[in-house]
Parts: structure tokens; sequence; C-alpha cells
């Protein structure tokens, strides 16, 4: 496979980074030869800086292309231009390449993949184990992603999976870095396959003591926890279930902000894809309504009835996610994409539901896009649950422990996810 060095002398492109740990540009059409390949990554053109995955992309106006440069794997120490030459020079089947990749360094220029298998070698001389990111980062870029699971039939863990992807988004964190170490399959919880991250019971119930309510009536319910941490900034997951993970009948997240003092409450359903769009229907659902029931029993809703164009956010922090199926096809271990669909609050849908906007000709109920009016995307609900804009503010220990045992007893899956963050600058 051929190679990119590829150097983001503007600083904008390192803000693009900086932010969404992606790159978009536009090159000169015929600059890029091939499909997705390696792209060493250069900040200043002076040192090779990362590896990276570079995806050509569609024409955006004449003879000009667009290309997304993502997967960013940084080296601890950059590779300067002159440890490269001296190691290259060094080397006698590497040394007649060592003038047109320095000369790349500092440029944007296509490598052949005799040239990419020196500057390959030479890394991993340099940085011990580049040759082994290398090899990961092109078989990602050769569309050999792993897949999740290996059937259609979208396992709890699925749900588990973006539960854990949500609160690690709201924490700040990046998911796909956080993600990619997955080992787990359908038939075991999300949390046993991230064992690099596991920790033991007690170090959690030291860290969260009363956060997620009275552990003893739970305790033997606990089938993984994990600690994610990045500077100042930390998240701890906790997964508990009464039943085998394939014989749980849903999922709910119970995330808390430790700098806000806040709880959200997430409970996921599926759409289905029907004739004209994505939809569920309540009455395949027979758990529906009682599931809703035990949400509204612990919820903090404004009024129970009113006109949905008239809801605004208020006191009320239990939520329901619509998500489309991550199958097999489209959930892949390397991404840290959420899985499609909308959240509505707990009380926005009641209003919908008392109203005839979710019914169709024939008077059957189905939440679909085009009846709901509004509703929040991964983004915009990742944003508000970060910055405290919906969540409890006083929920008691026996509050939240009447949370997680009826989430039990309904046999979800909980996921409880504690984040600690650090503090917004001052103005």
């Amino acid at each position: 496979m051929p190679a990119f060095l590829y150097t983001a002398s503007d600083s904008r492109l390192y803000d693009q980074y900086d932010l969404h740990q992606r790159i978009t540009d536009v090159f000169p059409t015929g600059t890029v030869k091939g499909g997705p390949q390696i792209a060493a990554v250069s900040w200043e053109g002076d040192a090779i800086d990362a590896l990276t995955i570079l995806r050509p992309g569609a024409r955006v106006a004449n003879y000009k292309q667009r290309i997304a440069i993502d997967e960013f794997e940084v080296f601890d120490e950059p590779v300067t231009t002159e440890e490269l030459a001296q190691a290259l020079d060094e080397h006698l089947d590497y040394a007649r390449f060592s003038r047109s990749i320095l000369a790349a360094v500092g440029t944007r220029s296509q490598l052949t993949e005799k040239a990419a298998d020196a500057l390959r070698a030479t890394l991993e001389h340099l940085r011990p184990g580049a040759s082994s990111v290398w090899e990961e980062l092109e078989h990602l870029a050769k569309g050999g992603l792993a897949a999740l699971w290996t059937n259609d039939a979208e396992p709890i863990v699925a749900y588990e999976r973006d539960a854990v992807g949500l609160a690690l988004g709201a924490a700040g964190f990046t998911r796909s870095e956080q993600l990619r170490g997955w080992r787990g399959d359908a038939e075991t919880p999300f949390l046993s396959g991230l064992q690099e991250l596991r920790v033991t019971e007690d170090a959690i119930i030291d860290y969260d003591a009363g956060v997620f309510g009275d552990w003893e009536p739970i305790s033997e319910h606990l089938v993984g926890i994990v600690q994610f941490g990045q500077g100042d900034r930390r998240l701890t997951v906790v997964n508990a279930n009464r039943t085998d993970v394939e014989k749980n009948l849903g999922v709910d997240l119970l995330y808390y902000s430790h700098n806000y003092e806040a709880y959200v409450l997430v409970q996921y359903k599926r759409l289905r894809k029907g004739k004209e769009t994505w939809e569920f229907r309540p009455s395949q659902d027979r758990n529906f309504e009682r599931e809703l029931q035990r949400m509204r029993e612990i919820a903090e809703p404004g009024e129970d009835d009113g006109d949905p164009d008239e809801h605004r956010l208020g006191e009320n922090f239990c939520f329901v996610k619509f998500c489309k199926p991550s199958t097999s096809a489209t959930a892949k271990t390397a991404k840290g994409e959420l899985s499609g669909g909308m959240y509505l609050p707990l009380d926005y849908l009641d209003k919908l539901l008392a109203t005839d906007r979710l019914k169709g000709t024939r008077g059957g109920v189905t939440v679909r896009y085009d009846r709901v009016g509004r509703w929040m995307t991964n983004g915009d609900f990742e944003a508000l649950v970060r910055n405290a804009w919906v969540g409890s503010r006083g929920l008691s220990t026996n509050d939240v422990t009447k949370v997680v045992r009826r989430s039990l007893d309904a046999k979800h899956s909980i996921v409880m996810a504690a984040a600690k963050t650090p503090a917004a600058p001052a103005a």
C-alpha cells in the first residue's frame, strides 16, 4: 500500500485536529494516488508527529478533491528530519529513498510503496512499536474493520456499547481512542471486553461511595467495572444486571456529573425500518408502557399535559433514545460513533403520546422523525449532559438505589457512569 506525507502548516488544520481529532482539507485532483492509505503527519515540516489514515473524497470544484485524515496515532516524541535522514542513510536498502522522503516532509507528497516500506521500517527502528501501529492503520485503511458482533440480531451489548460511548463523550473523552481496545463479543457484557481498564469492586466503591446509592443490594449483580483517565479527567463506569446479557430486555444509562452533582437517566429503544422510514411501534413492545411508568415514578417532570410545541427543558432528567440498529455491518471496533437516532425527554414524549401526533391513518401510534416534531441528536444531547443543562439536582441516595433496582427488576442491564472533569476556566 502506498503512503502519503502530509504537513499541516496552517494552524487552522491543527485546530481541527485539536477539537475533533480529524482534519478535512482540499487537494488538487490527482495529488493522492489510490484510495485510503497511511499518512505520516507533520505539524511544522521538521518532524513526523503522527501516523494516521488519509481518505480521499469527492471532488468539490474543478480540479479539487476533498480529503479526510483521521485515526491519529501520535508519537510520544516526534521523529525529527535529522533522525530520519541519519537512519535512512545508514541503511543500504533505504538510502536511495532518503532524498524523496525528506523532500516530502514539509510538503504534501505521495510516496511509492517501496518508499513507504522504507519509511515504515525506519520509523520502527527509531520508535519501536511504530510498525505495529502502521499495520493496524493499514488494516483499517483497507476496510478491514472488525465487526463488533457476527450477526444482525443486534444484541444487548450494542446498547451497552452506546451507553458507554455516550458517557465518554459527555465526559469529554475521545470515544475512538478509548474503545479501540475492545475485545469482547455479543454474549458477554460490553465492559468485560475492556480488559486493560478493568478495576476492582473496592476501587469503585471507595471512589464513588454514595453516588450510585446503596451498593449492598446490587453488589452481587455487578458484571463489569472500568475506569477511564486522561489528565484531570476521570470516568468510572459500572455495569450491573441480573441475568445473562443475551436475556436482558433493555439497557439504561445512569450518568452522574461530580462537577454539577447532576444525574441523567437514558433508556434505549430500537427503531426499525418501516415501509417509509425508521419507526418505533409501542404496540410491538409489550414492556414499553411499563418501562415508561417506571421512569415517571422517579422523574421530576413539569406539567403532565400541554402542547408539545410549548414544551421546554425543565427539571426532568429522564430521556428515551430511539436508536437505529447498530448491526455487524455498521458497528466497528475502531470507530467510536454512537448509534444514530433521536433523544426525547420523557415528559415531552408523554405529551406526544397524549395527542394524536404519533397516530397514523389507522390510529396506530408510531414514533417517527416526521411525527415527533423535535428531537435531540447525539451531539445535541452530549453537549447538554456535559454541561449539566439537563439533569437532576437533588436525588438522594435512596432515590438512586431505587432507580438502579428498578432497572434490574425490569430485566435491564444498567450502565452507571460517574464523571469528574476539569473545571471550566474563569472568564
